[in-house]
This record gives structure tokens, C-alpha cells and sequence, in this order.
């Protein structure tokens, strides 16, 4: 099994980011787009493994609460056009806490520095410096975890599992 953990988008989140597809092909940036269905923000990626049952056991020690992400720019990355969400505290909390309980468990994932993004299309013909995008935001309330399969020639992502944020507290008036 192939897997990684991840952030997966919104509705919303997905359609501006398919919109910054299609503003890179008008630009005359050529690649492949990634389907709107596989976009998401890598937490950690494990790669191959035996079986999901450790990391599901390390996921269950996590817990973390509520945050907005939201979109800043697009640009290309070696062959690739990333869609760059705006760098939070929340958003690297989260990654450093999946990455820990994914060590403290001993289960090995890249361990390159969390440079977070989204994948929008892959071998890419072009530059894009810096694209603004349509301000879009979304609350993420869970983590996923996700399994890669090739079928027909195509790569799809399915959730395999998931962690929902903590409740916040409720407010007394």
C-alpha cells in the first residue's frame, strides 16, 4: 500500500484551484493537470507499507482543532505548478504533530522539510511566477489518511481513514 496523510479540500477550495488551471493554460503553461479529485496538502508521506494499521494507531494520538486555509499564489516548482496555501502556524502545528506521533511510532515518512502545497499539474512546459488566485478559505476539521492505487493507467486517492478535530469549547453567553 502506498500512503500518505493529508488535508483534503473543499468544494470551494477545489474550483479555485481548477481555475488556476485553467488561468496557467490561458497563460500558455502546458502539463498535466492533476484531477480536481486528488488535490490536496501533504502532511507527511509514507510511501509504501504492509499495512495501514500503524498509522492509523499513531493518527489516533493526534488531536488538534479547527483552522482556516486559505490560498496565496500559484507558481511552478522544477516541473510542477503548485497552488502555495498561506503559511499559518495552525497549518505547521499540525504537520509537526502528525509527523511526531508518525516517529514516535517508528513508522518511516519523507522527512523533508513541510513545504505545504497543492499539486496542480505535473510536467509542465512554462513559468509562472508568483499567480495571485482567488481568495478562498475553508476550515479544515480533518486529517486523512490516504491510500494511492493505480487503476487503468490513472492514479487515484482514497481515504482510508480519518481524524476529526477536537470540538472547541462552547461558548457561554
Amino acid at each position: 500500500m502506498r500512503l500518505f496523510i493529508a488535508l483534503r479540500l473543499s468544494e470551494e477550495m477545489i474550483q479555485s484551484a481548477v481555475s488556476a488551471v485553467q488561468k496557467a493554460k490561458e497563460k500558455g503553461i502546458g502539463g498535466k493537470p492533476v484531477p480536481a479529485d486528488n488535490m490536496h496538502v501533504t502532511l507527511a508521506f509514507i510511501g509504501e507499507t504492509d499495512s495501514p494499521q500503524p498509522v492509523i494507531s499513531a493518527l489516533q494520538s493526534i488531536t488538534f482543532r479547527p483552522f482556516r486555509l486559505s490560498l496565496d499564489t500559484a507558481f511552478t516548482v522544477r516541473d510542477m505548478l503548485w497552488l502555495k496555501p498561506e503559511s499559518t502556524p495552525e497549518l505547521t502545528q499540525t504537520a509537526e504533530s502528525v509527523r511526531s506521533a508518525l516517529s514516535r511510532a517508528g513508522i518511516p515518512y519523507d522527512r523533508k522539510p513541510f513545504r505545504p502545497h497543492i499539486t496542480l499539474m505535473r510536467r509542465v512546459r512554462g513559468t509562472v511566477h508568483l499567480q495571485p488566485v482567488p481568495e478562498t478559505e475553508m476550515t479544515v476539521t480533518k486529517i486523512s489518511l490516504m491510500q494511492s492505487v493505480s487503476s487503468d493507467g490513472k492514479t487515484i486517492y482514497r481515504e482510508i481513514y480519518s481524524v476529526n478535530a477536537a470540538e472547541m469549547p462552547k461558548q457561554h453567553e
